[in-house]
């Protein structure tokens, strides 16, 4: 019966104590690992995580093409609604009856900054700055030593697939 990934970790951590107490020297450990299977073992979740990333990768492009679909869509929908406001004013008309639908036409006033250096400080104001935790600064103060209440040192494992 084969082992699972996990189990051969088990079984790698277990050599580790046996070569640092000195019981047995590196090259039975490999060898120990050759048997198991543990190189094939990688290479088939190294298969799975390659699949995964690749699947990523064609949902990230078909969110980008969707997201431009949508984007055309809306900027359509704008454009055909102008040309029925445009139209209803021309005709003088607040609202109208098209088959089955209902139009009604509303006007609003909005504000438009054309040129932002130009507004006089009456009209501006201030808006608070956001406070955030700086990271950086913590996970330096963290790794010399600093206990820093509300957060904790996280070590965390990444693997690099070439």
């Amino acid at each position: 019966m084969s082992m699972t990934l996990f189990q051969m970790s088990d079984t790698a951590r277990q050599l580790q104590q046996l070569i640092e107490s000195g019981d047995i020297d590196e090259a039975v450990m490999l060898d120990t690992l050759e048997a198991i299977g543990a190189s094939a073992k990688l290479e088939d979740y190294v298969f799975v995580l390659k699949d995964f990333e690749a699947q990523i990768q064609m949902h990230d492009a078909e969110i980008t093409r969707l997201n431009e679909n949508k984007r055309i869509l809306e900027s359509r929908v704008k454009y055909l609604k102008e040309k029925v406001c445009e139209y209803m004013k021309a005709s003088g008309q607040k609202s109208a009856n098209a088959g089955t639908f209902k139009l009604t036409m509303r006007e609003s006033k909005s504000c438009e900054i054309v040129d932002e250096s130009m507004i006089p400080l009456v009209y501006m104001r201030e808006i608070p700055a956001k406070l955030e935790p700086d990271k950086k600064k913590m996970l330096k103060d963290m790794k010399d030593g600093k206990h820093i209440e509300g957060a904790d040192l996280k070590t965390s494992c990444s693997v690099t697939v070439k």
